[in-house]
């Protein structure tokens, strides 16, 4: 008995309370007073979050959306914007002369977009006021005083008007006379630039006005060239419309006509002698106004 109470008076109860207690994992836990049931946490992250409020989610989701939103109308503006500074198309008329040729030359050039040929007017002193009816292949022939022209449609951020004027210059020949073919050929047939724009204006004076300068210092034939007013363009006719182009398919066909009449097969040549007058006859309804206008003036 006294080495129990002298075994407690030494050590205490300690010895007693761990007996009671147990192993440490099967130890119940310790009691919290009263006073720290009530007592503030000291580590708040230590406490168990609890669920979000509905509120709290309504403003993340709403939160998220108008990121989302922000970011939409940021690449609207931003693909608005690039489009916006894509430069339109632009239009050059130019008459260098026969308009055949130089309109399936233009369709050729990097930027080009579309070419036509035409008709237009030269505005100066000699027809300044003159109005008259909507030009054809027969009364530009017959003198009207209007010009073979092309109409250019392009792409200014891959070709310049500087570019299609040095192309202008390359194409024909801006020195050549009509005069001895009479005055309604120099009409028909003039080197011309009609601008669109004041800038195409500028750019064709100084361009015609440096091309004269050489001409001068080298004592060669001076460009005819005329920088018109603005003037009315008009298209011409269908059959003159990429003439080059159906040109060569027509007489690819009657090359094709004429060696099968020659096979010397009789099944063949029988039917290209059907065929060969149809031929002929779609190139007198479709040439037949040009070859009747032109050749009296030629």
């Amino acid at each position: 008995m006294g080495r129990w109470c002298s075994g407690c008076a030494s050590g205490g109860l300690g010895g007693v309370d761990r007996w009671l207690s147990g192993p440490p994992e099967t130890r119940a836990p310790k009691r919290r007073s009263r006073q720290d049931r009530y007592r503030e946490p000291e580590n708040a992250l230590a406490q168990p979050q609890s669920e979000p409020s509905s509120r709290a989610t309504f403003n993340h989701a709403d939160s998220m959306q108008m990121q989302h939103f922000g970011t939409l109308h940021l690449l609207l503006t931003l693909l608005t914007t690039s489009c916006s500074l894509e430069a339109p198309p632009q239009t050059a008329i130019l008459g260098l002369g026969c308009f055949w040729e130089p309109q399936a030359s233009a369709a050729r050039l990097p930027g080009v977009m579309s070419s036509e040929s035409g008709y237009a007017r030269i505005e100066d002193a000699a027809t300044s006021g003159f109005t008259s009816p909507r030009p054809s292949y027969f009364s530009v022939c017959n003198g009207d005083g209007n010009t073979e022209a092309v109409r250019i449609t392009y792409d200014p951020s891959q070709i310049s008007y500087d570019q299609i004027l040095e192309w202008f210059g390359e194409t024909h020949d801006p020195t050549r006379q009509y005069g001895e073919m009479g005055e309604d050929k120099a009409r028909q047939y003039a080197s011309a630039i009609w601008p669109t724009t004041p800038e195409q204006q500028q750019i064709a004076t100084a361009v015609v006005v440096s091309a004269r300068e050489r001409a001068n210092r080298s004592n060669r034939r001076q460009p005819l060239t005329v920088v018109s007013g603005a003037s009315q363009f008009w298209p011409a006719e269908q059959y003159h419309q990429n003439y080059w182009a159906k040109f060569r398919g027509k007489l690819g066909v009657g090359a094709l006509l004429v060696v099968a009449l020659s096979s010397g097969n009789e099944a063949v040549m029988e039917c290209t002698r059907v065929v060969f007058p149809l031929f002929l006859i779609v190139l007198l309804l479709e040439y037949g106004e040009m070859v009747v206008t032109a050749f009296p003036k030629i």
